[in-house]
């Protein structure tokens, strides 16, 4: 029988397949020590939010030249609109005690790392080398499946860029691996606007051992 279209379930591939994979064991073990690397930490921690800004490509691609990608204000308005959501939410829990983690492909961009900073956010830094010396010829490919799996360690949420399969991905991650109200999503595109998607309805579907065991 095939699995039915309807308005809960607008992505059958994920829902039946995509949910229920996971990343292999090296790729966990150089994303749990980058992650702990950079918050200086032994554990992930739970309360997290997890942050993908993508620049690099985007600019290349670009014709404009201008606009080519979201500002990093943009970012901003997202993150506390999910905050304004996780306070309403679960209103014990000190929104701005929690840690912002991003992954990004910018690298030369001094004052957006320099922004970035000010917001008291943290760039995961994992070292090419690290990657390469585990996975050889095939480094790069791992480097984003690395970038992948920090993103879905978001228990409590997640901003993106649209039209960036990484934070599509990501998105879908979050939403099946945390329940909607724990781990909000935005998505931010060029313009500056951020849209809220609704949860996938999941529960805890594919929800890693490797994951659960870091976040304690």
């Amino acid at each position: 029988m095939a699995p039915q279209w309807n308005e809960f379930n607008r992505q059958p591939e994920w829902h039946y397949v995509g949910r229920y994979l996971d990343f292999a064991p090296k790729i966990w073990e150089i994303a749990l020590a980058s992650v702990c690397a950079s918050l200086g930490v032994t554990t992930i921690p739970q309360e997290l939010i997890t942050m993908h800004i993508r620049r690099g490509d985007f600019l290349t691609w670009c014709e404009k030249g201008t606009d080519c990608t979201p500002s990093l204000d943009a970012f901003v308005a997202a993150l506390n609109d999910l905050k304004a959501e996780l306070k309403e939410s679960w209103p014990k829990i000190d929104v701005e005690k929690i840690q912002v983690l991003i992954t990004t492909d910018e690298h030369d961009d001094r004052a957006i790392f320099d922004q970035i900073a000010a917001n008291g956010w943290v760039v995961s830094q994992t070292p090419p080398s690290m990657i390469e010396e585990a996975f050889g010829d095939a480094w790069k490919w791992a480097d984003s499946a690395i970038a992948q799996a920090i993103l879905s360690l978001g228990a409590r949420g997640f901003v993106g860029t649209a039209n960036s399969q990484v934070s599509q991905l990501t998105q879908l991650r979050i939403q099946s691996y945390y329940k909607r109200k724990a781990a909000p999503t935005r998505m931010v595109d060029r313009s500056g606007k951020f849209s809220r998607k609704r949860s996938l309805g999941h529960g805890n579907g594919g929800f890693s051992k490797k994951r659960s065991l870091a976040i304690r």
